[in-house]
């Protein structure tokens, strides 16, 4: 086999590779609430061109109907789930203080059989290794609770700042959609003529049925996963049940880990303390998450990526290194992207 094709094409790849990952790291935080807006006009256009022709409205009140209708029903869902949210992280930061006093004493009660039995093994005074573990949590416990609650108040100024910046993104993606939507002849009409409007729209109908359907996927099974933990936790009267719920949705996407980790130890701990309907509630609860992720990632991401599970969880793994949560959608998005550029690159060369 001739070696300077190979190389050439491997140098392609990595050149390729660099600048999409670059970009997402970089370029794309800056162009996200345009590239947003774009989108949002081109998925209710269909919508506005409806009631502009049939119910003969200016074009300017049916795509600002058209948004306001769909941005007060997406609004009414976050301020309900936000307002919950809100309360019950408000109701785990007041209890904190009684938690601690709770998990210092089950600690206790639990490692008093092993020091225990460690005193006998080891041959030391009775109450010896329960003393050196006190004198070791007493050192380590305190302060971290310390800093936790002097933390609390830098973590709520920066969660007013990530109110702010989602505030300003939306109102870039409102002004975006209505410029937009004024001006969709004439950009409908530019892009057409423009020489790379083939390759772009190549890339672009890609992207759409590949990349994007893999974020949808990723959602839809965050969202139902939410769904079952919520109305599992509600079940056993965990006041802490969308929270709760949502953490381990999230949790449960990344890869390797699952909802497993979290739910099967808190099932056996409530069975071995004889909660049985809170135990099956937890491992049924698991059982669904486990049976929802595996069918809907058959079902919608595998045939979206058109890829082996091993590169999908390579991918997931290399976006999270990069891009933190966000490279759960991001990593198999650039792989998508990668190959797409990558393929239309060799048939023009």
């Amino acid at each position: 086999m001739n070696a300077h094709p190979l190389l050439r094409q491997l140098l392609i790849i990595t050149f390729i590779s660099g600048a999409v990952l670059l970009s997402f790291k970089y370029v794309l935080p800056l162009i996200f609430p345009f590239l947003f807006a774009y989108t949002l006009m081109r998925s209710l256009m269909p919508i506005v061109l409806f009631l502009q022709k049939k119910c003969h409205l200016p074009k300017w009140l049916a795509a600002n109907g058209t948004l306001l209708l769909i941005s007060l029903a997406f609004l009414g869902v976050f301020l309900l789930i936000g307002w919950l949210l809100f309360q019950q992280c408000k109701l785990l930061l007041t209890n904190l203080s009684i938690y601690h006093q709770i998990y210092t004493k089950s600690i206790e009660s639990y490692c008093h059989n092993i020091l225990r039995h460690l005193d006998y093994y080891l041959g030391l005074q009775k109450g010896s290794c329960l003393i050196f573990a006190k004198e070791q949590f007493h050192n380590l416990d305190p302060s971290s609770f310390t800093n936790l609650y002097q933390n609390i108040g830098r973590i709520a100024l920066q969660c007013m700042g990530s109110s702010m910046r989602v505030c300003a993104f939306l109102l870039i993606v409102i002004v975006s959609f209505i410029v937009l939507c004024k001006d969709y002849d004439h950009l409908h009409t530019m892009i057409h003529k423009n020489r790379y409007f083939s390759v772009l729209s190549e890339l672009g109908h890609t992207m759409w049925n590949t990349g994007f359907a893999y974020m949808r996927s990723q959602l839809i099974i965050i969202g139902c996963n939410w769904a079952i933990c919520t109305i599992a936790f509600l079940l056993i009267r965990n006041p802490y049940c969308i929270v709760i719920g949502l953490f381990i949705s999230i949790f449960d996407a990344f890869p390797i880990l699952g909802s497993g980790m979290i739910l099967i130890p808190w099932g056996l701990v409530k069975l071995f303390h004889g909660s049985f309907f809170a135990a099956a509630v937890l491992l049924t609860a698991y059982l669904l998450t486990v049976f929802t992720r595996e069918l809907l990632e058959a079902r919608l991401i595998g045939s979206n990526l058109n890829t082996l599970p091993f590169f999908t969880l390579a991918s997931i793994y290399i976006g999270i290194s990069l891009y933190g949560v966000c490279g759960i959608f991001l990593g198999p998005f650039a792989v998508v992207l990668i190959r797409s550029i990558y393929q239309i690159w060799m048939r023009s060369a």
